[in-house]
């Protein structure tokens, strides 16, 4: 049976969150191709851009918990295709407001619940990261002018909080978007079946 909702909660058995940090993750499958992915959590920091994916791997037990959001693999990419392109991009990123809450919703076809699909996210996860995701785009947004990252200052990238050269971001644009460390993360776990 296919589960209709799946959730990642924070705090949760398989999760891994900074102190203060709660909320949950959902995944509501409302047809055959589409799903609602919303999400409310609290405790992030103010006025802020996180990079947001589903990754490839899952917590296995509890144990695994210890080593941390890196066990998770890359981005879910069924396709292989290029960052921004990816089926476990999601919407790219989430904002937080001045009190460190993120909320919303959207609806896409990218990912399924459908444990026939080769779209299925159960068994895989969600991240969320500490820089914002530059959509594979090789660049960002400056003062409201867009600058690839080759033709930004050694200044402008440590501004960003990107720790590299100008010609490794770009070749990492279209892997993982600069997204950063991974700070929050948890399993993607069923809830009930059709």
């Amino acid at each position: 049976m296919n589960p209709k909702i799946a959730i990642v909660p924070f705090p949760g058995d398989y999760s891994v969150w900074p102190e203060g940090v709660h909320g949950f993750i959902s995944f509501n499958q409302i047809d055959d191709v589409n799903i609602e992915v919303s999400w409310s959590l609290e405790g992030l920091d103010n006025n802020k851009t996180y990079g947001f994916h589903i990754h490839e791997s899952s917590f296995a037990d509890k144990r695994s918990l210890g080593i941390g959001c890196n066990e998770l693999g890359g981005h879910f990419n069924p396709t292989g295709d290029e960052h921004g392109k990816h089926a476990g991009d999601l919407c790219y990123n989430i904002e937080t407001n001045n009190k460190g809450i993120s909320e919303g919703s959207y609806i896409t076809n990218k990912i399924s619940l459908k444990v026939d699909s080769d779209k299925c996210i159960l068994g895989r996860s969600v991240v969320v990261h500490g820089l914002q995701d530059d959509e594979g785009k090789q660049g960002r947004f400056i003062d409201g002018i867009f600058i690839k990252y080759t033709q930004m200052t050694k200044e402008q990238i440590n501004i960003l909080g990107l720790n590299k050269n100008a010609d490794e971001l770009m070749r990492e644009s279209l892997v993982t978007g600069n997204a950063g460390c991974r700070i929050l993360c948890g399993n993607i776990i069923p809830l009930f079946q059709q």
